[in-house]
């Protein structure tokens, strides 16, 4: 709703966004590196699951979670509304990689909140105090981290060419 309503007032210029998009797209210009697609898929797995090792993880990750949501939901959103294309283009951008990000940060969120809870009366948590599931299942989530970046840095890009000519 908040989208529709900045949409409707001419604060949200969409418009004006997907078309440069789409001509960027095919001069072929802008090139994202392999790092900030990394950066782009990891950040809030990150968060969470170093919020996992403080005592204030308890109370935090909750926050995290709904900016999370609420971040994800207003871009859904405001693509969406954007133009004929939109409902595409944030699939695109953001459902294939939520694929993979999301199940990460609840397998993280729900470690790091059971962990933020053991260490209670204490600031952070010491490494005796991780089980062996913790570490086994960090490198399960960052393998997926991984997996989910190299495929939105080699698939995004030619996907979104292909789909160039239906976003404006």
């Amino acid at each position: 709703m908040l989208c529709w309503w900045l949409l409707n007032r001419g604060d949200l210029a969409a418009e004006r966004m997907l078309s440069g998009y789409s001509l960027a797209l095919d001069a072929r210009v802008g090139v994202v590196s392999f790092w900030e697609t990394l950066w782009d898929v990891g950040r809030w797995p990150l968060l969470v699951w170093l919020l996992g090792s403080t005592s204030l993880g308890r109370r935090m990750i909750p926050f995290v979670f709904a900016a999370r949501g609420f971040f994800l939901s207003f871009a859904v959103a405001g693509l969406s509304v954007a133009s004929e294309g939109g409902v595409l283009l944030a699939f695109c951008l953001f459902g294939l990689g939520a694929m993979v990000s999301l199940p990460v940060l609840f397998l993280l969120g729900n470690q790091s909140w059971e962990m933020s809870g053991r260490i209670r009366g204490r600031l952070f948590a010491t490494l005796s105090d991780y089980p062996n599931e913790y570490w086994f299942r960090s490198l399960i989530a960052l393998g997926g981290i991984a997996a989910c970046a190299l495929a939105e840095y080699w698939l995004l890009p030619v996907i979104l060419r292909r789909l160039g000519p239906l976003l404006v």
